[in-house]
């Protein structure tokens, strides 16, 4: 089988919804862990 080569306009949609994703999952556990530390009042003082 040959390997296609994949368009530069492909490769960047595809980089960019992962780096997209990736920036989603990073903020929806920041969120979920300031929601955690709000909850219990002695999570942050350590």
């Amino acid at each position: 089988m040959r390997s296609a080569r994949l368009p530069l306009a492909t490769l960047l949609v595809l980089f960019a919804a992962t780096l997209g994703a990736l920036l989603a999952f990073a903020g929806i556990f920041w969120v979920m862990c300031l929601w955690l530390a709000s909850l219990l009042p002695d999570f942050g003082s350590g």
